[in-house]
């Protein structure tokens, strides 16, 4: 991605399926510290993606805290429950 608007679903979608994931900042941005829940590589730097999928494919442990952080950052901050909620809320007013 070199451009783009809002949160990308595609991720939020993986993460809740404790796949570990790599990104640009760009896709990253709308993230509530991001950076503690998944892997972010510069998207001008096709070098810094070679070296954390490397990363990924002979670091186990690294693969298991990546994908499980990413399962809790997308249950804690992107539940149904509480998007349901505020639609209900806004649907209300």
């Amino acid at each position: 991605m070199r451009m783009g608007t809002g949160l990308q679903n595609k991720l939020l979608e993986a993460m809740s399926m404790q796949l570990p994931c790599i990104t640009s900042p760009l896709a990253a941005k709308p993230l509530v510290e991001a950076e503690q829940h998944q892997a972010v590589a510069s998207c001008g730097h096709t070098s810094e993606f070679v070296e954390e999928i490397e990363r990924l494919l002979t670091n186990e442990n690294h693969y298991q805290q990546l994908a499980e952080a990413g399962y809790h950052y997308v249950h804690q901050f992107y539940d149904w429950q509480s998007a349901v909620q505020k639609l209900e809320d806004l649907l209300k007013s």
